[in-house]
């Protein structure tokens, strides 16, 4: 598909492939039942019509949860390889360190925001934290698990005959002595109460990103080892690339003028244009990132005859065309949590409501909102921060007194297009809130 170039070297062993540019097109692979390749580079423009061009998310988890990475099914080397600037890796670090594992406790103990609920400056409360520090260590993938490196630890103090396992003694004879996993975990972790040491070695056994991805940066010359020992990539800068191998060289350019969404899965068009209702909902696509047939999860709901739009799929403004609705009619954005199947296409309407003038409220819990915030950044090139005055100031010209984004608290209704929406956290590995609307009429 545009933006996308995939490299294959035949070597007598086996064929090994590269894929330059990242656009979101893992279900493109999984439709020609191919596994998608191991090697990815970076391309200059993460976002170009509309349309985010680094999807890594879900060519992580392929590799992680299909491939077997997570699971022991891969040799312990093995490594997805990005290849990018240094910049292009830190920013694409940053998306998956959050959508991969969600905000680490201290981050999100640290949110306090004096403006956004009214001047309270409310933090989320220590439950809420405990939950969400639950669901993300129960979820993330382990090196080993909890009972694994407890009975580690256990057998280890039992062969040194050494006391207890919370003892100065027992802790530099399992230094010396045991996997180097639960040594680290012993010593660090000695000192703190038995209730907090099951969510401590969950945490401390997590998988990280640098055992999963190998960050490959260009060096000084802006050159980097592609596949193998003997096929580079020279990066030119402007999405301009060139590949080198020992009896051949092939240059390459990402850069495209076509529509991407045909190359991805669409609704067919409505018979006839959808007509505003007082309470209805189209549902725009409702299967995961790796389903081959149907479109991601997301839903147009019209209430009072205005529309809004959660979870909005990749290409989401195509996709409501296809039912008469243009972006324009669109009021609000709700994103349940961040996940790259879920979050597709909130950034494209972000960034069309600051080029074009349309305005919309943005609607999400406050890890959700933080996620969002991560995402533009990292896809613009510019600071979290700036990335907050965005989408919270963007408009304040045009619309004085309107905020831009309203941070929901699970919990708390909120009033809004005439109807009360109803939010609860919901069982993810990353924060994620499911809701229930209700519109009462005759009264």
């Amino acid at each position: 598909m545009p933006g996308a170039e995939v490299i294959e070297v035949n070597r007598s062993a086996a064929v090994e492939m590269a894929q330059l540019g990242i656009p979101p097109c893992i279900k493109v692979w999984l439709q020609k039942r191919m596994t998608p390749p191991r090697v990815l580079v970076l391309p200059d423009t993460f976002f170009r019509r509309g349309v985010v061009q680094v999807c890594l998310e879900f060519f992580l988890y392929h590799f992680l949860f299909v491939q077997g990475k997570a699971y022991g099914r891969l040799p312990e080397d093995a490594r997805l390889t990005l290849v990018g600037t240094e910049d292009q890796l830190r920013r694409a670090r940053r998306v998956l360190e959050v959508t991969l594992f969600g905000f680490k406790p201290e981050e999100m103990r640290a949110w306090t925001d004096l403006a956004a609920y009214g001047g309270l400056g409310r933090r989320l409360p220590d439950q809420t934290l405990h939950m969400l520090r639950h669901l993300r260590t129960w979820f993330t993938p382990k090196k080993c698990g909890f009972s694994e490196l407890r009975d580690l630890v256990r057998q280890a103090v039992q062969e040194r005959g050494v006391p207890t396992f919370g003892s100065t003694q027992a802790v530099r004879a399992l230094s010396k002595t045991c996997p180097p996993l639960v040594a680290d975990f012993v010593d660090r972790y000695r000192n703190e109460p038995l209730d907090e040491i099951k969510i401590l070695a969950w945490e401390h056994s997590s998988i990280s990103l640098d055992d999963a991805i190998e960050w490959r940066a260009y060096d000084s010359q802006g050159r980097a080892r592609l596949l193998g020992d003997d096929v580079f990539i020279e990066h030119g800068g402007n999405n301009e690339f060139r590949l080198v191998a020992p009896d051949s060289a092939v240059t390459v350019n990402l850069n495209f003028e076509a529509d991407q969404a045909p190359y991805l899965i669409m609704l067919p068009p409505a018979a006839e244009p959808v007509v505003p209702d007082v309470f209805q909902v189209l549902c725009l696509g409702s299967d995961s990132g790796f389903e081959v047939e149907h479109p991601t999860t997301g839903f147009a709901i019209c209430l009072n005859g205005q529309w809004a739009v959660v979870d909005a799929p990749v290409c989401a403004s195509y996709m409501l065309g296809q039912y008469g609705i243009h972006p324009t009619d669109v009021r609000v954005v709700l994103e349940t949590h961040g996940h790259e199947d879920h979050m597709g296409s909130g950034i494209h309407f972000l960034l069309e409501c600051l080029t074009a003038g349309h305005c919309y409220s943005y609607v999400a819990a406050e890890p959700v909102y933080r996620t969002c915030l991560v995402k533009v950044a990292a896809i613009l090139g510019v600071t979290e921060e700036e990335a907050e005055i965005l989408l919270n100031q963007g408009f304040r010209a045009k619309t004085p007194g309107r905020a831009r984004a309203l941070r929901i608290r699970p919990g708390e209704p909120v009033r809004m297009l005439g109807a009360t929406w109803h939010f609860v956290w919901m069982v993810h590995p990353v924060p994620t809130t499911g809701f229930r609307i209700e519109l009462a009429q005759g009264k």
